[in-house]
């Protein structure tokens, strides 16, 4: 009866060390990482944060200390891999979404930053002073130029060996007018539209076959317009549709 019950309270001792020593890890892990955290050692925080990850210790606080160091850093790839997991285990927790936002910001991922802060709470977009706008951008642009010294289209003669052929052209003046805008259609759809127009002048010389063509007053006209999007599909996945008319009116 009594070695059975020294059998049965070693059983137990062991059974309770084998249940408290990952809480003992979990501790000192909390505790190392916190005291690098205080430290601003962020390369010392990582390695520690993601090895005490691959060995199965894996918690809020670990993974928001691990991100944080990732933020400073500007690693930003992995800051929101890191801020993502803190919020599987916090959902609603502001300083990980605020974060996880400013990290798709500074890591040019604007779409996937804009649709983390449709979960902002009223706090955090007082906080930041967020407010969504549809418009992103728009710009309205032109330029032109005319030729001065007309001497050069007054007194042009070409000297050409009449064997070869080819062209040359002088530009009298040109005109350009372009706009764009860029939108959101939807919380995951980006849209941005390009017009431009375009009206130039100019003399043209052209030989062929021995036979020369002189236009002193040449002229064309171009006419575009492109259409592209950017579809949210996924983490860091997109689909980006396009389409370019392009219109030019080249008169004889």
């Amino acid at each position: 009866m009594g070695r059975v019950i020294v059998i049965m309270v070693i059983m137990v001792l062991m059974f309770n060390t084998a249940w408290s020593q990952p809480e003992a890890n979990v501790a000192d892990i909390d505790r190392v990482t916190y005291e690098l955290y205080m430290d601003a050692s962020w390369k010392e925080l990582i390695s520690v944060g993601e090895e005490a990850v691959e060995q199965g210790i894996d918690y809020y606080y670990l993974r928001m200390r691990i991100g944080i160091a990732a933020y400073e850093l500007e690693d930003y790839s992995k800051a929101i891999r890191h801020f993502r997991k803190a919020l599987d285990f916090n959902s609603a927790d502001d300083t990980a979404m605020e974060y996880l936002y400013f990290s798709y910001i500074f890591y040019g991922r604007d779409m996937e930053a804009r649709k983390v802060a449709q979960g902002f709470s009223p706090s955090l977009k007082d906080k930041l002073s967020y407010e969504r706008s549809v418009i992103r951008s728009f710009s309205l642009n032109a330029a032109g130029s005319f030729l001065q010294d007309t001497d050069i289209i007054d007194d042009y003669s070409p000297d050409v060996d009449p064997a070869i052929d080819g062209f040359q052209s002088v530009t009298r003046n040109f005109t350009f007018f372009g706009g764009s805008l860029e939108h959101d259609a939807g919380n995951l759809v980006k849209i941005n539209h390009t017009l431009g127009y375009l009206s130039k002048s100019y003399l043209s010389y052209i030989q062929e076959g021995a036979e020369p063509y002189f236009e002193p007053d040449a002229g064309l006209s171009q006419f575009q317009y492109y259409l592209s999007g950017s579809i949210l599909t996924g983490n860091n996945r997109y689909i980006i549709p396009a389409i370019h008319y392009l219109n030019v009116r080249i008169p004889y």
